[in-house]
């Protein structure tokens, strides 16, 4: 084993320790959050379990959607078409626009309903 292959070695184990630690933190935040709200009754608990499922969707959608754009993006780099690579990189950045106006779309849709319910208190939903 040479010098330069415990480099890379030591950069490979790098890149994938903290990749591994941002791929933790959701559920971990999740976790955290479901032990909190626990302890304030079984409503917000059940809203926790649906925002907690739609999060978790959001991740593995937007993961499958940065693997799989940096890999291309690599491939197209890797082979000398530079073009071609910022031109993946700028289709996912238009897709993800889109994805994040339609969310914001959406989210304005439901919010003079959740805005009610904070306004008058949790017991219309019991």
């Amino acid at each position: 084993m040479t010098a330069t292959d415990r480099v890379s070695t030591r950069r490979l184990l790098s890149l994938a320790a903290s990749a591994f630690v941002v791929l933790a933190a959701e559920p971990l935040y999740l976790l955290v959050d479901t032990a909190v709200v626990g302890h304030l009754g079984s409503v917000p608990l059940a809203g926790l379990g649906v925002a907690s499922a739609l999060m978790a969707l959001l991740l593995v959608v937007g993961s499958f959607v940065e693997y799989g754009t940096t890999g291309r993006a690599a491939r197209w780099y890797g082979a000398g078409r530079t073009d071609a690579a910022v031109a993946e990189g700028m289709q996912a950045s238009w897709l993800s626009s889109w994805l994040a106006l339609q969310a914001g779309w959406a989210r304005g849709q439901q919010g003079l309903p959740m805005w009610m319910v904070w306004h008058n208190g949790m017991e219309q939903l019991a």
